[in-house]
């Protein structure tokens, strides 16, 4: 059993360990957790077409991406699995918010030893993903002045992937193209 503790400005990942907003160096951030986090929670807000993951977006990323920018791109908003996703407009409202999600994203990013800043290729991956679903998800057709000269890739076609699957093609895309051993230790299962 766990000792009686406020929660505080803390919470439990599928870890099973806590989480501080004020403390991201003490927790240490599990890939299995991450995918299993970013495979339930929606790009978009939760308002596109169909379902469609944080998880599903950082691994499209990454395919995109250079072998030398594949495992940053891989996790660009793995700081998310802790801080969840905020929409872009409400975020830049939120100077709390975004301190507290830069200090997660640096501590998260230096526990897999990815050098910071993250290199510019990494952040085009994500805008020509971005475009790529603004168009096939969203329907949109609209002028963005922050994809000004991204253009999208081809039609996403896709299948949803469930949570099991995500946390298996992260493990076999991160020792296949990264040679980055994860842990053994499966994420638990969410009882139906």
């Amino acid at each position: 059993t766990h000792p009686s503790k406020s929660v505080g400005t803390r919470i439990m990942p599928a870890t099973g360990e806590y989480f501080d907003f004020l403390n991201p160096a003490a927790y240490k951030f599990e890939i299995n957790a991450i995918a299993h986090s970013l495979s339930l929670q929606t790009r978009w807000t939760g308002n596109c077409r169909c379902f469609y993951s944080i998880a599903e977006h950082s691994v499209r990323a990454s395919l995109i991406s250079s072998p030398q920018n594949a495992l940053a791109t891989l996790l660009h908003d793995a700081a998310e699995s802790v801080t969840g996703d905020c929409a872009t407009p409400l975020k830049k409202l939120l100077k709390r918010f975004q301190e507290i999600e830069k200090a997660t994203e640096k501590e998260l990013l230096k526990q897999f030893s990815i050098k910071t800043p993250l290199d510019k290729e990494v952040k085009v991956c994500d805008l020509i993903m971005l475009a790529t679903e603004k168009r096939d998800l969203m329907g949109d057709d609209s002028y963005w002045e922050m994809l000004e000269g991204i253009s999208p890739t081809a039609i996403l076609r896709r299948v949803a992937l469930s949570v099991v699957e995500t946390i298996q093609r992260v493990t076999v895309w991160l020792r296949s193209h990264v040679g980055v051993e994860v842990l053994e230790r499966v994420t638990p299962p969410i009882a139906d």
